[in-house]
């Protein structure tokens, strides 16, 4: 859309400005009257320019491509930001999140394990599951060296070996737990430890003897 004839300027010739305050003077428009067409822009020529927009002057967008790198980057910033706070810096307690107690399921062991986790909690009185742990880990002890269990979906054989750790307060008998759960382990280890003691004395005589009569052998011979 052009502007009529008598709201055309010229203004190749002389400072722009000027022409146009001289220009407005004449028409007599003033900031309180204006006609709509005052706002718009003319070209050196005269001819009318599009109307600035409000976004004209606004901060261009950022048109660079992120990587993924720096986009999963960012994301993992922003999850590290909103969870730690704060208050979380302090060490945060073992038990801070102890949901209600609840009965430790002693009879999912079976008949012969259930039983002396009951007879250890009966002698040392210790919670159900200080017991259960304690009679795991025996159980683990004494069958990893002769068994291992298949994975019936996949049909590997894997270890049946249990990597236990007890969290209790003291006084709660730990020690006393694994102790009674042990015992049996203890006597048998006590056992072999002996029978090493005496076989080892046989071992050591038998040897001397033969590496003597090595040497006498040797002497002939050379």
């Amino acid at each position: 859309m052009e502007p009529s004839k008598e709201h055309q300027f010229d203004f190749s010739n002389g400072d722009t400005s000027n022409d146009a305050a001289e220009s407005l003077k004449m028409l007599a428009i003033t900031p309180d009257h204006r006609e709509p067409w005052a706002d718009q822009r003319f070209d050196s020529n005269g001819n009318l320019m599009p109307a600035p927009m409000p976004w004209d002057n606004a901060t261009p967008p950022i048109t660079k491509k992120k990587t993924a790198a720096e986009i999963a980057d960012k994301a993992i910033k922003q999850a590290i930001e909103e969870r730690i706070k704060p208050e979380s810096k302090t060490p945060i307690p073992l038990n801070a999140y102890n949901k209600p107690k609840s009965d430790f399921p002693v009879d999912a062991l079976g008949p012969t394990l259930s039983n002396a986790v009951k007879g250890i909690v009966d002698t040392v009185q210790c919670p159900m599951a200080v017991g259960a742990t304690s009679v795991l880990g025996a159980a683990s002890l004494a069958t990893q060296g002769h068994a291992d269990v298949v994975n019936p979906a996949t049909g590997q054989a894997k270890p049946i070996s249990l990597y236990i750790l007890t969290i209790a307060e003291s006084g709660e008998r730990k020690t006393s737990a694994d102790t009674e759960a042990l015992r049996s382990a203890n006597y048998r280890e006590a056992q072999l430890a002996q029978q090493y003691v005496q076989e080892h004395s046989t071992y050591k005589n038998r040897f001397d003897a033969w590496d003597s009569r090595l040497s006498e052998l040797l002497k002939a011979i050379l």
